[in-house]
Formats: structure tokens, C-alpha cells, sequence
């Protein structure tokens, strides 16, 4: 059963495959990914994915279906894609969220307005005229919060929990990941939209 934001997800989804990458074979196949992903939940994954016998679990909602559309797009340019460009939109992601997670480090959170506008802005900055960028963007966005700041948050933790679980996307919809996706989405289309305004503007 799709909730409000899953549809607000769906939507964000097919703007951004549409809008910003121009494909909508793309957004068919992600779209359709997220409503088989809901239909299957109580089914297959019981509410999350155990990654390790124990230690990491990675909730359905808050990070599994986020991962999965932002994988297929990623995927789409997999022969063709800079290896290096991809290495350094990560480490870039994950730098962020690990000093926001230093800085806070007796919160299980993170400042995800502050990550996502401090990322997009030095991101498009310094790669946004890539072709690849928007490919990568969402997962790179993702792995930041993932391995930034909820794994590295397990080695802060990790000992003081009673069930010696980290569950990544543990919010479900509210995490900093379902999260995190959406906003970034939503930029890179309000950029672009912006440019192309710009541009046909310039060359009337």
C-alpha cells in the first residue's frame, strides 16, 4: 500500500528521470521498482534487509527502496562511467556527513537540510557540468548519510545498544536517507530547469 510520501517519492522519481536526465525508460523502471518493492514488503523483507548475521540491518522503507531507484540509475550509465568521478562525489558526500556527524555525535542524526545544501552546492560547483553528475548524484548522496553517518555513528554506539543492531534507514520514511534523496532530487531539477531557462532565454 503506497503511503502519501511514497507517492511524493514516486513523483520526485519521475521529475528527476524525466526533467534532469531525459529518460523515460528510466523512470518507468524506477518507478515501477518502488511499487513492486511496497507490494513485496510484508512478504520478503518483513520491514528491512539483514546485511550481517548481526550488527547491520537495512530497514525496507529508509534505505532499501531509496538505494534501489538511485542504483538503476546509476547503472544506466555503468559502461560508459567514470570510476574516479564516481570515487571522489562520494568521498566528497561522505566527508560532509561524517564532520556533521562528529559535530553531533550525541544525536542519532543528522542535519540533513544543512548536509544536502552544503553537498549539492560543492558538488554542482566542482562536477555539475559533468554528464555523469546527475547519474550519480542520488546514491552518492545516500552512501555519504550511510556510511558517513550511520555507520559511523554504530562505532560510536554500537556498544550501548541492547540489541547490538545498527539499522540503517532505521526512520523509515522520515530517515535522513528517504529524506536526503528527495531534496537532492528536487535541486538538480530546480538547476536545471534553471540553466535551460537560461539558456533558451540567451539564444532568443
Amino acid at each position: 500500500m503506497l503511503t502519501k510520501n511514497s507517492t511524493i517519492f514516486i513523483v520526485t522519481v519521475i521529475a528527476y528521470s524525466i526533467i534532469v536526465l531525459r529518460n523515460f525508460f528510466i523512470a518507468i523502471v524506477t518507478s515501477t521498482i518502488i511499487e513492486v518493492l511496497y507490494l513485496t514488503n510484508q512478504k520478503m523483507f518483513k520491514g528491512g534487509l539483514r546485511l550481517l548475521n548481526k550488527g547491520i540491518v537495512f530497514d525496507f522503507k529508509g534505505a532499501l527502496i531509496p538505494l534501489s531507484t538511485s542504483v538503476v540509475i546509476a547503472l544506466s550509465v555503468f559502461h560508459n562511467l567514470d570510476y574516479m568521478f564516481m570515487a571522489f562525489l562520494i568521498s566528497l558526500a561522505m566527508a560532509l556527513s561524517s564532520l556533521n556527524t562528529v559535530i553531533t555525535k550525541n544525536l542519532f542524526a543528522v542535519n540533513v537540510l544543512g548536509y544536502v545544501l552544503i553537498y549539492f552546492m560543492l558538488s554542482s560547483i566542482l562536477c555539475g557540468n559533468l554528464i555523469f553528475y546527475p547519474y550519480i548524484l542520488p546514491l552518492a548522496t545516500q552512501l555519504g548519510i550511510i556510511i558517513g553517518s550511520d555507520l559511523l555513528h554504530g562505532i560510536y554506539f554500537l556498544d550501548q545498544l541492547k540489541s547490538k543492531v545498527l539499522i540503517v534507514g532505521g526512520a523509515g520514511e522520515y530517515d535522513a536517507i528517504y529524506v536526503s534523496t528527495i531534496a537532492i532530487q528536487w535541486l538538480e531539477i530546480f538547476r536545471t530547469t534553471l540553466i535551460t531557462f537560461i539558456c533558451r532565454t540567451r539564444f532568443v
